[in-house]
């Protein structure tokens, strides 16, 4: 299908953009949807969400305006994604939580590059994946989550917890810093848009 991906990333569509864009007919035939740095708000968030045409495996919204991830709650749409990029969108303890409390039943892959991850943030994070099977990222496979601000404590911490099941990669060569990490097991399905390696 040829317009079973696009990629609009960096181009200023605004919420007039989205909207426009899912009004077309080709919209029930994406699968994999690139946003990133497009002007978007809240608004554009809530439209994907709710649009009656969309099944996407994979969407990127990074670096732009979303404020809240709590609409995505209890949606089909969180229940079908495969891969969710949300790089550049801060993420506070509030953001991580809300994240955290979505049920991602499909979800293999997480970018979360460039979010102002601290340790308390990510700490939340690692408490749902100590859960496993039983956690929100059940089928989670991959998390790339470089240039964050992860003490090497917060690191260290996650590695003893997590360590029988996550392996912890460093891709900038600097002992005791990892910037990606995969469920033991598991192979990588789905690459990084924007020419980065996931």
């Amino acid at each position: 299908n040829p317009f079973s991906r696009l990629d609009l990333s960096s181009n200023p569509i605004g919420d007039g953009g989205v909207r426009i864009l899912l009004e077309s007919e080709m919209s029930a035939t994406f699968e994999r949807l690139g946003l990133h740095e497009c002007g978007l708000s809240q608004r554009s968030l809530k439209l994907l969400i709710h649009s009656p045409h969309l099944h996407l495996e994979s969407i990127d919204i990074g670096a732009n305006q979303i404020e809240s991830f709590e609409p995505m709650r209890g949606t089909t749409f969180a229940s079908n994604l495969q891969e969710l990029d949300i790089t550049s969108i801060p993420m506070n303890r509030e953001r991580m939580e809300e994240l955290c409390a979505i049920d991602w039943p499909e979800l293999r892959t997480l970018i979360i590059d460039q979010c102002a991850i601290g340790d308390e943030v990510f700490i939340i994070l690692m408490k749902v994946l100590e859960a496993g099977e039983n956690g929100s990222f059940s089928k989670l496979e991959r998390i790339s989550i470089h240039s964050n601000s992860i003490s090497l404590a917060a690191m260290a911490a996650a590695q003893n917890v997590l360590g029988k099941v996550w392996t912890f990669r460093s891709l900038s060569g600097r002992k005791g810093y990892f910037t990606a990490m995969s469920r033991k097991g598991t192979e990588v399905h789905n690459q990084r848009s924007h020419g980065k390696e996931t």
